[in-house]
């Protein structure tokens, strides 16, 4: 895939999708060209027709930041993607909303 940022620029990744039946879980891994590689999989399921996805990764100074994905907002043209990072869990910080359509 190809996504171009609000500045022009373009960045190329590889957005793999798993989903296992018997948990009803889907696994998620993005690999961005240029990027060191992090197979460990984003987490998560659709409820509702909204789908939430964690993972925990390493922050700065050895700390851990768990990051969530939300697809929401979803047609059958159109789906909206949220990102937000949490050092406790419970407060989120967005950093990255996009507008996917066909």
């Amino acid at each position: 895939m190809v996504a171009t940022l609000p500045d022009g620029r373009r960045i190329a990744f590889v957005d793999v999708h798993a989903y296992d039946p018997a948990s009803g879980q889907w696994s998620n891994v993005i690999h961005g060209a240029g990027a060191p590689p992090d197979w460990a999989p984003m987490v998560g399921r659709f409820t509702d027709g909204v789908g939430e996805f964690h993972q925990v990764v390493d922050g700065p100074n050895g700390t851990r930041v768990r990051v969530r994905h939300v697809w929401d907002d979803i047609t059958a043209t159109s789906a909206r993607f949220q990102q937000a990072y949490s050092a406790d869990g419970a407060s989120w910080e967005v950093n990255w909303v996009m507008r996917l359509t066909r």
